[in-house]
């Protein structure tokens, strides 16, 4: 590996924290000729704990799609809510709005209302842009 900053070669001996707590988990190199950081990914605790945090989140379903999207009248299921913020989770959860439950599309205009169970909410377009929904199956 070569400083990106002025091309002298770096070696794993090059680390920048060989004395701190982590003991160079962090996998920062200091170039010893113009003393610039960088993170060498190969050997970065840090980097294989985030690659491994992306490998866990769910691939979007092809069938997905916003709610904002979903036709009128016709029942999805919600999929994925986690875009919205903790607090609006909480407040649309009181409402029975989680993902596996069934939900419709009543209206868009003069503003959006869905139907949860027996409940229905007008929300802003914004939240619905951010609620993956798919089609229920008819077998359900």
């Amino acid at each position: 590996m070569r400083c990106p900053l002025c091309g002298h070669p770096l070696s794993p001996s090059a680390l920048a924290c060989s004395h701190c707590l982590l003991r160079g988990a962090c996998g920062i190199l200091r170039c010893p000729n113009c003393r610039y950081q960088i993170v060498d990914e190969s050997s970065s605790a840090t980097v294989r704990l985030f690659r491994r945090l992306r490998r866990r989140q769910p691939a979007p379903s092809p069938a997905c799609l916003p709610l904002s999207h979903t036709p009128v009248g016709l029942e999805v299921e919600v999929v994925d809510m986690s875009r919205l913020s903790a607090e609006r989770l909480e407040r649309l959860g009181a409402y029975g709005l989680v993902p596996g439950k069934p939900v419709r599309l009543l209206q868009r205009r003069p503003s959006p209302i869905i139907e949860v169970g027996g409940t229905e909410l007008a929300l802003e377009w914004a939240i619905l842009d951010q609620i993956q929904a798919r089609p229920r199956s008819a077998g359900r």
